[in-house]
């Protein structure tokens, strides 16, 4: 630096001496300087690293802070990408599934896009309840975020469904078949061919005449006959046997409104009820049973 400005000094005095004319010499000091301060801010600019005011987000970041146990989050762009996803929501849904874009059925689906479309209007929504194509329900909400609010931020919350009991597990054979048969009402349960899965006591002594004998994979109507009214006996009672009540109760889970799946599932709880043992029964002797009941 100290050489350049020595240079320079001498060089004016050369132009001085040549000329006789500070006027020229001032002017050559002066352009010089201009030119060499120039010279120097250009190097220092490309020395200086370039820093950006808006750097790329680090999604790596953003993956881990929403890293969280029973939440499904996702992160998705104005195109409806998503950009990124926790590991729960990558599990239950996949890498392909971005929100509103989920594999639900069509009604949930439209419930979800139009939570979407709020979310973008209002900034932020939710649903209590959707439910999914397995055992589980969905609360699901969104909520606007980014620097241009470009951004939704999807939770989604599992919610078990409470599995219903094994219905065609009914223990006819305990002391609830026997003491439906103490009152005149024989059990037994059917899958869907007709064939035998369980009976209680009673009705194996009415039918077989053994109370230990199971009937399991026998015809449910092989020990039944009807007569010319259509009432229903114990084939093995005939006439001289109570007429029967045969009601057919469907083994439906309230809970999921679907009966279960496969020939040989449980499909129907048999009730044959003695026709004497209900109050108002239009058998003669329903009165005498109905008065000794009062």
């Amino acid at each position: 630096m100290l050489g350049l400005g020595g240079a320079l000094v001498v060089s004016a005095a050369v132009l001085f001496a040549a000329t006789q004319s500070w006027l020229v010499a001032i002017t050559f000091v002066l352009g010089a300087g201009v030119l060499l301060g120039g010279v120097m801010l250009l190097d220092r600019m490309r020395a200086e690293p370039a820093t950006d005011s808006n750097p790329a987000s680090d999604w790596s970041v953003t993956v881990a802070a929403i890293e969280r146990t029973g939440e499904a989050i996702a992160i998705t762009d104005r195109a409806n990408r998503m950009v990124c996803a926790n590991n729960l929501f990558l599990d239950s849904f996949g890498v392909s599934a971005a929100p509103p874009a989920l594999p639900f059925e069509r009604d949930a689906l439209e419930a979800v896009t139009l939570l979407a479309r709020t979310a973008w209007r209002d900034g932020s929504a939710a649903l209590d309840k959707v439910a999914g194509l397995d055992d589980s329900d969905w609360q699901i909400s969104a909520q606007r975020a980014g620097r241009g609010d470009d951004h939704l931020i999807w939770r989604l919350r599992p919610i078990a469904r409470e599995s219903g009991a094994d219905l065609g597990a009914l223990d006819l054979a305990g002391p609830f078949g026997k003491m439906l048969s103490r009152a005149g009402i024989e059990t037994a349960i059917t899958t869907a061919d007709g064939v035998i899965r369980a009976v209680s006591t009673g009705f194996a002594e009415r039918a077989a005449g053994d109370d230990r004998a199971t009937l399991v994979g026998q015809d449910f109507v092989s020990f039944l006959r009807s007569d010319e009214r259509d009432r229903i006996f114990f084939a093995r009672e005939g006439r001289g046997g109570t007429p029967q009540t045969l009601v057919d109760v469907p083994l439906v889970d309230p809970e999921t409104r679907a009966a279960p799946a496969g020939p040989d599932e449980a499909t129907s709880l048999m009730l044959l009820i003695d026709s004497g043992v209900g109050i108002g029964s239009g058998w003669d002797g329903a009165a005498q049973a109905g008065v000794a009941q009062l």
